[in-house]
Order: C-alpha cells, then structure tokens, then sequence
C-alpha cells in the first residue's frame, strides 16, 4: 500500500473520530495492524479495504488514490436516470 493510502485511511480516521482499536474491532484484526496499514508498512487485502471503506465512508477507490472524491457520488446522467425512473419518464434531456 501506498504512503498515500496509508495517510487517506489515517486522515479519515481521524475525520470520523475513530481510534486505531475501533477500526481494529470493527475489521477484525489489531490495533497494531491498522498502525502497520496507516504506515503503509502492510498491505490490506481486498475485503478488508472494503470494510476499511465501509466504516470510514468513503471509497476503495478513494483509498487506493484512484479518485480525490472522499464520498462516492453519483454523476448527473445517473442521477437524472434514477430520477426519471422514479418520476416514470421515458426520456431523458441528455
């Protein structure tokens, strides 16, 4: 794992108002391996990046630097197509 993804989990952590032991908790695991991945010293698995995004709100994506959106969001096209569904339009102004 990255520095960068190891700094994106500590800062939201830290945004949360989460300790190091509440993570640990919630992932199963150690105080000192969530340590070890705010360091960037270990590498966590794919299910556990995905509870990592889970209890810190935010995105896998996000905290493997593939995006700098903190919050996944939808893009206006989905967003007027699940409006429209809902509202039962059949087009949509593209």
């Amino acid at each position: 794992m990255s520095d960068k993804t190891g700094a994106r989990l500590k800062a939201r952590r830290l945004a949360m108002q989460l300790t190091q032991e509440d993570i640990a908790t919630y992932i199963g695991t150690s105080q000192k391996q969530v340590s070890r991945y705010e360091l960037g010293l270990n590498d966590p698995t794919g299910d556990v990046l995905l509870k990592l995004s889970d209890i810190l709100n935010t995105s896998v994506d996000y905290l493997l630097g593939k995006t700098d959106k903190e919050m996944a969001s939808l893009d206006l096209t989905d967003a007027e197509l699940i409006l429209s569904m809902r509202l039962g339009v059949e087009t949509l102004r593209l």
